[in-house]
């Protein structure tokens, strides 16, 4: 692929302004239109010769301050909303980010046009509604890749831990690309508010999409619910195929009632309450920690089948009702969902179980906000035989609206409640602690005013040591993150591994 190639690609989307070639330093030379690229890069330390340098504004850097130092590694070409002292090609875009998403795009072949591309979008259940739509391809005769939350599978064999939900359009285009070498059929991908706002999918179109809530979060960046709710909107007006897509949206939601009424065609209903008359709905026959059995039914059809999910939890029923009504909309059968949801795979992280030989369960969870918290406590609450526990924190340089209010849900909902250290960034600790603290109502819920214990790996074994046969110990906020982020330094740290590690300590086995 040329230069001449990405201005006409830009031109025919409209993004291209103009292009300009400043006037060479000594020393050096503006780079022909017919030049052959090699890769597009953001990172100017990165880049190598032949390649195409896109600068994005950011919150600390100015992707423009650096264009010369690219251009002095190899940059054939600048991709910039304003010219640069880089003595190389300019094409001046509109929007950067989304110029890069259709540029990746076509220099990796377009794979995402030869991929059956499934997006799930939401504030809850994204990742374990993911994990379920893999399990029902690959048990259908598909084979799927994924990328999320917990981790990016390019069908390679192996999982790579993901840096980020929703990764900047190069690396979603190389690992599509990868995808379909790796003789993947299907893309199953999680999409972010901020991915879907900034741009990052620009060059993926979707053939199925699962809407599954939207709560209280990122508030801190969308500002408004409505504005949040905006951006998770794109993914249906902006990202489908021309024609021929379908949908599903939770109607039990009140924003996925709005997009399947704006939607009436393409989008199909799914609920667990009759109430909403959606298309297709669940019922649960009984609940344990072990998992759910659960009929699947469609209003037209009735009952479709009955199944066992290993997983528990009112709201993992409802994300495998999702990933149902969406299989079943776009043309799998029955028997193959069914099989594919008994079967998947635990999701790391999300109600991830350690069942002790002294009777005590512990649940690490990655829920981070208070609608999410609340799920989970309910969910184990329905199941468990004795006392409940709950260890959390609230993150630093996020919504600081969700902490009092996660600390109203945890002492009404726990029997005992220890806060602690999640992700503090340029915060302090303590007093993110004191901010879930004002939202505690003594009067209801816990049978002890919540403990304070900062230190994460001594939160748990203090919870751990203290818990009797039959109760339950949610570890939640984390769920499969490796690291504890400080502003000046990362920490290696793992809930799982803590535990893990208590439990070697004591002398106390565990099981699945």
């Amino acid at each position: 692929m040329r230069i001449s190639d990405i201005e006409c690609l830009l031109a025919e989307r409209e993004l291209l302004e103009r292009v300009e070639c400043p006037v060479p330093g000594q020393g050096e030379s503006c780079v022909v239109e017919n030049t052959e690229l090699t890769g597009i890069f953001l990172d100017s330390r990165k880049v190598v010769a032949g390649g195409v340098f896109v600068c994005l504004k950011g919150k600390r850097f100015d992707g423009h301050d650096y264009a010369l130092e690219a251009s002095r590694n190899g940059a054939a070409a600048v991709i910039s909303e304003r010219v640069t002292p880089a003595p190389v090609r300019h094409l001046i875009v509109r929007e950067p980010r989304v110029s890069m998403g259709f540029v990746a795009s076509a220099l990796f072949g377009n794979p995402a046009d030869s991929l059956q591309m499934i997006a799930v979008t939401g504030t809850n259940g994204k990742t374990t509604t993911a994990f379920m739509l893999r399990s029902i391809i690959n048990v259908s005769g598909g084979r799927s890749g994924i990328l999320g939350t917990v981790i990016y599978d390019t069908g390679a064999g192996y999982e790579v831990e993901a840096q980020r939900t929703t990764p900047e359009s190069p690396d979603i285009q190389a690992m599509l690309r990868e995808m379909l070498d790796n003789g993947c059929s299907h893309c199953v991908m999680e999409t972010s508010s901020h991915g879907l706002f900034q741009g990052r999918l620009s060059g993926c179109r979707f053939d199925g999409a699962a809407f599954t809530n939207l709560t209280p979060e990122h508030l801190d960046f969308h500002g408004t619910m409505e504005e949040y709710f905006n951006s998770k909107l794109l993914l249906f007006r902006k990202y489908m195929r021309a024609s021929g897509w379908v949908g599903v949206s939770n109607v039990s939601d009140p924003y996925g009632m709005r997009i399947k009424d704006l939607f009436p065609e393409q989008v199909v209903s799914f609920s667990l309450d009759r109430k909403d008359r959606p298309d297709y709905f669940a019922e649960i026959r009984s609940m344990s920690l072990s998992g759910i059995r659960m009929d699947i039914l469609s209003r037209k059809e009735g009952q479709l089948f009955d199944l066992f999910l290993p997983l528990t939890g009112r709201f993992n029923a409802l994300n495998a009702l999702g990933a149902a009504a969406l299989s079943l909309s776009m043309g799998l059968e029955p028997e193959a969902v069914r099989r594919g949801l008994e079967t998947m795979p635990q999701v790391p992280g999300r109600l991830q179980c350690f069942r002790f030989s002294n009777g005590v369960t512990a649940i690490i969870d990655y829920a981070h906000t208070p609608d999410a918290l609340q799920n989970v406590l309910l969910s184990v609450r329905d199941v468990c035989r004795n006392k409940v526990w709950v260890v959390f924190g609230s993150g630093g340089d996020r919504f600081k609206g969700n902490r009092p209010l996660m600390g109203k849900v945890a002492t009404a909902l726990a029997d005992h409640v220890v806060i602690t250290m999640d992700n503090p960034r340029s915060e302090d600790p303590s007093l993110i602690a004191r901010d879930i603290l004002a939202g505690v109502n003594v009067e209801i819920g816990a049978e002890s005013y919540p403990e304070v214990i900062l230190d994460r790996r001594e939160a748990i074994y203090s919870v751990l040591d203290r818990a009797s046969g039959g109760d339950a110990v949610i570890i939640a906020g984390k769920g499969p993150e490796r690291n504890i982020v400080f502003s000046d330094r990362i920490i290696p740290y793992s809930d799982g591994e803590t535990v893990g590690e208590w439990s070697l300590k004591r002398g106390i086995e565990w099981s699945r």
